[in-house]
């Protein structure tokens, strides 16, 4: 029994840290985009909730014996406090470029600061705008996986179903405020 006890422990455990390795690394992507985009390094300060997060991961483990909080999942609110204003920044970056395509109405608006990956015989090239709605679509994504990883604590499957679709309702709500962005203003 105790055997039992401690593989259901270790792996609560791992679904902990592992989520919350999904959250740190797609913050980082999001920094990081928006530091290369708006070319200044003081975007790097939102990382400030990094830290944080090293220390609730930490706690959590320690304390909670890998266990979640029944329905506040901090590490959620952390990640959504890095990853979404990050990615408000690109679509105000997109917004304003939109802004000086309308008013001076500029044939190649798009700036060449596309990032290639060569792989064997496939080259992809992402714009500015590809790359904000591939890191708005992952937030979607990594929201709901993520929250599925941590672990239960002292809620029932049906209640896990129930939160489960609260979030998918925030992350689209999310996107939705991101789709406002896209919204011509002339």
């Amino acid at each position: 029994m105790s055997c039992i006890r401690r593989a259901k422990t270790a792996m609560a455990i791992l679904k902990a840290i592992v989520s919350r390795v999904l959250f740190a690394l797609h913050g980082f992507i999001c920094i990081w985009r928006v530091t290369v985009v708006k070319g200044q390094p003081l975007y790097w300060c939102l990382t400030g909730t990094f830290p944080v997060m090293v220390i609730e991961t930490v706690f959590t483990i320690r304390r909670k014996k890998g266990g979640e909080w029944k329905w506040v999942c901090p590490s959620v609110l952390l990640y959504l406090g890095t990853a979404v204003p990050a990615i408000w920044f690109l679509e105000l970056d997109l917004m304003a470029g939109r802004m000086v395509q309308s008013t001076h109405d500029l044939k190649n608006s798009t700036r060449e600061d596309s990032i290639s990956v060569l792989t064997d015989q496939l080259k992809i090239s992402l714009g500015r705008e590809e790359w904000c709605k591939i890191l708005e679509q992952m937030l979607l994504l990594i929201l709901i996986i993520g929250r599925w990883l941590l672990p239960k604590g002292e809620i029932t499957r049906e209640q896990l179903s129930q939160l489960l679709l609260v979030y998918i309702g925030m992350a689209a709500d999310i996107i939705e405020l991101f789709e406002a962005f896209k919204a011509r203003l002339f």
